[in-house]
């Protein structure tokens, strides 16, 4: 919505990071494809029901809102088919306690599409709500999900991050492997979720930023808590504490897709 997104866009594409994630609700995003072809490298796309009554009731843009996503979607895919370097397309479900049976057909809906798929949970502050906690029904959604990345499901995430999600287990957070950067330069500590922050990238020294952040708060020993399925938090952490599973299920799943003919990326 902002004036300058297409210009942030293309600039944050030509400083030559290797993977740029734009996420987006979709209602917008076929004036927004001039500029991501070639700039963005993973486009994600909230999708949580295809479900016409509830989805627009969620957007609360009146009704055919869903069906006008779902064809700029498409718009997205025919740019990507057609780009010369073409980015990723995921379509993203945040699993609430009003949504875990549409689940699947978000899913199958993506991958006769050939997008990949992302599921994670809703969160209340930095926890899930009870209701996801003591539910069968999304623990048998993420038993799904598992059972279909072993069968070769483009699934966004480890077999090991999606079992966290499913049993919402702790564990022990390595905030100094990712940088959150508010749009007005703050940097957050420890987490974007809990929204605090220690500086500014704009006027402080980055090094020194990261220095003072270990010396206030020592690296976490113990799991968090929280057990926060941020993908970034989640994600590296996993591969700090538990590198060889994390980087053998990338190499089976690479091997696993040559021989499928489904070659994709396996970015966590």
């Amino acid at each position: 919505m902002h004036p300058d997104a297409g210009s942030v866009i293309r600039g944050t594409g030509e400083l030559g990071f290797r993977t740029v994630v734009l996420t987006t609700n979709g209602e917008r995003l076929p004036e927004f494809l001039p500029h991501i072809v070639g700039n963005v490298t993973d486009l994600v796309v909230s999708v949580d029901t295809l479900d016409a009554i509830k989805a627009d009731a969620w957007y609360g843009k009146g009704q055919g809102t869903l069906d006008r996503v779902l064809e700029n979607v498409e718009h997205a895919n025919r740019a990507r088919a057609a780009a010369k370097r073409p980015f990723t397309l995921t379509l993203a479900t945040v699993v609430t306690p009003n949504n875990m049976d549409d689940v699947y057909d978000v899913y199958d809906y993506a991958q006769q599409r050939g997008y990949r798929f992302s599921a994670s949970p809703e969160l209340q502050g930095v926890t899930p709500p009870k209701q996801l906690r003591a539910s069968d029904s999304y623990r048998a959604c993420f038993d799904f999900l598992l059972a279909e990345k072993a069968r070769g499901g483009d699934i966004f995430g480890s077999v090991q991050y999606l079992e966290h999600l499913r049993d919402f287990r702790p564990f022990v957070c390595h905030p100094l492997t990712m940088l959150a950067v508010s749009p007005d330069g703050g940097v957050f500590y420890p987490c974007l979720e809990k929204a605090n922050t220690i500086g500014s990238i704009l006027t402080d020294d980055l090094h020194e930023l990261r220095r003072e952040a270990s010396r206030t708060c020592k690296r976490q020993t113990q799991p968090c808590p929280c057990a926060c399925p941020s993908p970034c938090a989640l994600g590296l952490s996993l591969l700090v504490e538990r590198p060889i599973r994390e980087v053998s299920e990338a190499i089976s799943g690479g091997f696993r897709a040559l021989r499928t003919g489904r070659v994709r990326s396996n970015r966590l």
